[in-house]
């Protein structure tokens, strides 16, 4: 509990130096003001916040900006025990690129988090510290190879050929023992051109299978903030997470005879595996 104490003080410092914008969560509509003084406003819909992690499972977060999604969800979990973070940056480049990360790195490693640094996407089973390891859960948020490519139909070859090679390679740390079912995690914007990447297929390729999705709540996780690959820039980054906008995370499994046939149910029926909620 210490530690999970000394975590979230270094959290509430932060904000107080203004590197975490408080953004709207927490504000109310205005009331509307009927006869006799009563409010007549109508209910406000709260989105269902779903929260995918457990404190049971064994998670390895894939290309990591300033770190701060990692933080977030060690502090959620009150625990980093079953967490390794990596980035592909070194150590150096990483704290040129963001002025932020050091705080998050020490939330991390406070709760007993490992960091890599170093680390491709796409060659994860050949890393030394992971060939042997098994995850139930592997998350990449927000893929992106940050080419700089102007052509559009070329950027979105470029970023399938890197899904695809981070597909391929950490099936091979999934899960599957005792019933427990790995999954790969891949949350991406949810309009053009990251649509045209078209993901659901690129796992199949890969023999994969999208098993569902959901919308990606950025404000579940407390403190944490979207960030580019080429690092901070104040003229475009956004510390409020405007920048994402619409998110969708897309599970994918290696499929077991189960799992296919619900699949193909779905689709004969013509239904979507997504969950809105």
């Amino acid at each position: 509990m210490g530690k999970l104490k000394a975590a979230l003080v270094r959290l509430q410092s932060n904000r107080k130096q203004g590197h975490m914008s408080t953004g709207s969560t927490g504000s109310t509509a205005p009331s509307k003001i009927g006869k006799n003084n009563k409010d007549v406003s109508s209910p406000q819909h709260t989105p269902k916040m779903i929260m995918p992690y457990t404190l049971q499972d064994r998670i390895l977060l894939v290309g990591e900006g300033n770190f701060s999604f990692s933080a977030s969800l060690s502090l959620l979990l009150h625990s980093a025990e079953n967490i390794i973070a990596t980035c592909y940056d070194s150590e150096e480049i990483l704290k040129q690129k963001y002025p932020d990360v050091e705080a998050h790195i020490e939330t991390i490693t406070s709760l007993d988090g490992r960091i890599l640094y170093g680390v491709n996407a796409t060659t994860l089973h050949r890393l030394k510290p992971l060939k042997s390891s098994r995850f139930t859960k592997i998350v990449f948020n927000f893929p992106h190879t940050g080419a700089g490519i102007a052509d559009q139909e070329r950027n979105i070859i470029a970023n399938q050929r890197l899904i695809i090679a981070f597909f391929n390679s950490a099936r091979i740390l999934l899960a599957n023992e005792n019933n427990v079912q790995g999954e790969i995690h891949l949350t991406l914007k949810d309009k053009e051109p990251y649509t045209s990447w078209n993901v659901r297929k690129l796992g199949t390729q890969c023999g994969l299978v999208c098993k569902s999705s959901f919308r990606f709540r950025a404000a579940l996780y407390e403190g944490y903030r979207h960030r580019r690959t080429i690092g901070f820039d104040e003229c475009v980054s956004d510390d409020a997470n405007a920048e994402i906008g619409d998110a969708r995370t897309f599970v994918f499994v290696i499929p077991s005879f189960s799992a296919g046939d619900d699949e193909k149910r779905r689709k004969k029926k013509g239904e979507d595996s997504d969950d809105d909620e």
